[in-house]
Order: structure tokens, then C-alpha cells, then sequence
């Protein structure tokens, strides 16, 4: 299977792109996608996602079919030591959404409010559950999907890479079919264009690399 990837990142409101992307071609067709949101101040979100991508990187490249959640859970130690040995970036964290393509398999973990999506035909769906405060009273009933959109607490993580909080890492799997389209964003993205909107955005654009389109 052949894959055609785009990337877009922009620096937003914020004063740093804390923002990270991974795209590794790998032997016989295969492909390992990432992004991380990085959170923390004092430039830690930035260090966090960037070293998250890219011990990732480097674990996929020694070996594709390596147990990402091991990998994830390696990363989140060596971020709680970063932590210790920089009292300035004490508070850092990152979120990780990673797959692995394979023929027709895709393979990946998930912690935080980064997303995988996928899109085939006329249909998309989220392969991710997004680990923050808001889905969660969501989940339990305890606020309606009208009271979730303006919720004052929306970007509160529930997990991430470095979180002091206990750390969730969600498996994702799922059967891919080519002509499918994989969309991993941060929530810069989602929270700003809706599942359908997405679809109705991308459904015409015949590569990957039309997506640049949609920054004008």
C-alpha cells in the first residue's frame, strides 16, 4: 500500500508552535504517524512534544513493530525525570496520538485530547477518546453534549505524557482499505472543525497535499 502524506501546523494564538509532528516512511510499505500537543509554560510543552516524536522516531526506526505503549510509557518516564532535573519545566506534559500502517492494519496508542481520525467513502469516524475533564462528564452524564461546547474547563487533560496524575494510554486498532484517509490532529484542529465539516472539507481534494488549500 502507498500512503501520500500532508502537514500543516500553525502557531495559532499562542506564542510558541508547542506542536509536534512524526511521519517515518518504514520497510515494505509501511508508515508511523504522530503528532503531540505539548503543554507545560516556560517553553516545556514544546520540549515535551518534541521529545515525545522523536524517542518515537527513533523506536520505530530501530524496530517497526516495537509495542508502542511501551515506547509511550518509556516517554512519559523520561519526561517526569526532565521534570526533576528542570524545575522550570516541572509542569510539562504532552499529549501522543501514533499509528502504524501495515497492509491493511493500523496499529497505535492514544493519551490526551489529540485525535485520530478516519475517513472512507461518505463516512468518518474518531478511532480516539479524548482523555480530558470535559469528555469525561460527558461520558457520565453529568453535563449534555450543548453545556460540553462551552464548558470554562474544555482543555483540562485527564492524561498525557508527564501528567502527575495516573497515566491512561488507550490501544487503538483498526482495519484500513486503500482510498482511506487518516487525519491525526491536535485540538487546535477539532475543536474548531466538526467530524462532518471535516469530511466535507477533504471530500474533494484529490492528494494529500491538497490540504494546504485549506489555510486560505
Amino acid at each position: 500500500m502507498s500512503f501520500d502524506v500532508a502537514i500543516l501546523s500553525e502557531t495559532g494564538p499562542r506564542a510558541r508552535n508547542e506542536d509536534r509532528v512524526g511521519v517515518r516512511r518504514l520497510p515494505d510499505d509501511r508508515i508511523g504517524l504522530a503528532v503531540a500537543d505539548g503543554l507545560g509554560g516556560q517553553a516545556g510543552g514544546e520540549v515535551a512534544s518534541e521529545l515525545a516524536i522523536r524517542r518515537l522516531g527513533e523506536a520505530l526506526t530501530a524496530n517497526w513493530n516495537v509495542n508502542l505503549e511501551v515506547v509511550a510509557r518509556a516517554i512519559h518516564g523520561e519526561l517526569k525525570d526532565q521534570q526533576l532535573l528542570h524545575p522550570e519545566w516541572r509542569e510539562m506534559a504532552t499529549t501522543l496520538s501514533a499509528v502504524v500502517i501495515a497492509g491493511e492494519s493500523l496499529v497505535g496508542v492514544h493519551t490526551g485530547d489529540s485525535r485520530v481520525v478516519i475517513s472512507r467513502g461518505g463516512g468518518i469516524r474518531k478511532l480516539t477518546q479524548d482523555h480530558t475533564e470535559v469528555q469525561r462528564l460527558l461520558l457520565s452524564n453529568r453535563i449534555t453534549l450543548d453545556q460540553a461546547r462551552n464548558y470554562p474547563r474544555r482543555n483540562i487533560l485527564d492524561s498525557a505524557l508527564g501528567i502527575k496524575t495516573e497515566l491512561r494510554i488507550d490501544p487503538i486498532e483498526f482495519g484500513v482499505k486503500p482510498g482511506d484517509r487518516i487525519f491525526l490532529s491536535s485540538d487546535g484542529v477539532h475543536n474548531k472543525v466538526l467530524l462532518r465539516e471535516l469530511l466535507d472539507l477533504t471530500s474533494g481534494l484529490r492528494t494529500a497535499s491538497d490540504l494546504r488549500l485549506l489555510k486560505t
